[in-house]
């Protein structure tokens, strides 16, 4: 177009918005404000379209519009780009978004208070399984899919990326961190723990006798008739962990969080100076 043709020649350019992508729209919004409304007026102008010609009032909003779902925008491309693991990113992407709207909110210039808090409300209700680790308060009468985000696997997989470590959580009351951490340590060594125990039952069922399946046939067909099949058993497991198998996956979890390396693949390249600590200590 005309327009786009003028713009063009002050290396400016509009993307053409996309319905059927909400950050595509975003970005359209975007690149119109990083144009200087002396550019933009004199275009326009010339062009008898005065009534497009963005007031300052109308700038403002707009620039409070992307100031609010820029880190939507930012965590919509990360989850759907290759470069983490999608579950890596819930919890911290949704505290970081939830801070950050009520910093937006307790900011006395903002025009948009209505859909801050909107915003605010909808992430609160939808993620509240997941805000309660971290003490914050959160509607009762939720959304069904809140509870989704209740696992405390949401919590563990930050951890286990070392671009996130617990990095994450320094936004949170120094209390509130210390309180968290102490709920991340523990759901680690569990899940760590039921893993090695699976892991070692695996390894003693491929080297059972075959003759064992011979044995009390008949009980077996008995008992099959009184209890139900389950599809994952190990993980009904309650293997309690001892004290000095805790103190060693700690004592690993440790050296990991101790690293100064950023790589998210830290786990793998690392395995076998994690071992050496390990036997050191």
């Amino acid at each position: 177009t005309v327009f786009s043709e003028r713009l063009e020649k002050f290396n400016y350019t509009i993307p053409r918005a996309n319905r059927t992508r909400w950050n595509n729209q975003f970005q359209t919004v975007k690149k119109v404000i990083d144009i200087p409304s002396s550019i933009l007026i004199l275009i326009l102008s010339d062009l008898k379209k005065n009534d497009l010609i963005l007031n300052s009032k109308d700038r403002k909003v707009l620039e409070e519009l992307v100031s609010l779902f820029e880190l939507f925008n930012e965590a919509t491309v990360l989850t759907q780009g290759e470069s983490y693991v999608t579950i890596c990113l819930v919890a911290p992407t949704v505290l970081g978004i939830l801070f950050d709207l009520e910093r937006e909110l307790g900011s006395s210039t903002s025009t948009l208070v209505s859909l801050c808090e909107a915003l605010i409300a909808s992430i609160k209700a939808r993620f509240s399984g997941l805000l309660r680790y971290f003490e914050i308060d959160v509607p009762f009468n939720t959304y069904c899919m809140s509870e989704r985000f209740s696992d405390v696997i949401s919590l563990i997989s930050p951890l286990l990326d070392a671009r996130f470590k617990l990095l994450w959580l320094d936004s949170l009351h120094t209390l509130v961190k210390l309180r968290v951490v102490e709920k991340v340590r523990d759901a680690y060594v569990r899940y760590y723990s039921k893993l090695n125990f699976s892991v070692l039952q695996n390894a003693g069922a491929d080297v059972l006798n075959t003759t064992d399946h011979n044995i009390d046939v008949m009980t077996k067909k008995t008992d099959s008739l009184t209890k139900r099949k389950c599809l994952f058993p190990y993980l009904k497991e309650n293997k309690k962990v001892s004290n000095e198998n805790k103190s060693r996956i700690l004592i690993e979890l440790d050296a990991y969080l101790c690293e100064d390396s950023r790589e998210q693949n830290l786990l793998f390249i690392k395995n076998i100076y994690i071992l050496d600590y390990i036997n050191l200590v």
